[in-house]
């Protein structure tokens, strides 16, 4: 059964943002790519409780990173306690930590106490 993604976005450009999303019923994944053109001030991933997801990725390319530069940029991911997740992995490459040097920048992820997560990996 698919499960539910609700994305909730606050942009700086005026423009719609491009995302790809992709999830399957015999696939436990779910792919977010943002493009280079979108200038983010913000970009927050609610996930359902419903989804049982066993993986989240999401991938920053360089030159996202180096559009990424206001003061109160920020990546937001939110699991709700219902949610078993296995996995969650944030990949940032060396160009996105060289380029995201605002004083406040930050990635921001909340697990709420009820979770009982199995893995949370960030690579920098």
């Amino acid at each position: 059964m698919l499960t539910s993604l609700l994305l909730s976005m606050s942009l700086a450009a005026a423009q719609a943002p491009v995302i790809e999303t992709t999830q399957n019923a015999e696939q436990e994944r779910i792919q977010i790519r943002i493009s280079p053109e979108q200038e983010q001030e913000r970009i927050q991933i609610r996930i359902s409780p419903e989804q049982e997801q066993e993986r989240i990725q999401i991938r920053i390319s360089p030159e996202l990173a180096q559009l990424n530069t206001a003061s109160d940029d920020r990546i937001q991911i939110r699991i709700s306690p219902e949610q078993e997740q296995e996995r969650i992995q944030i990949r940032i490459s060396p160009e996105l930590a060289q380029l995201n040097t605002a004083s406040d920048d930050r990635i921001q992820i909340r697990i709420s106490p009820e979770q009982e997560q199995k893995r949370i990996q960030i690579r920098i």
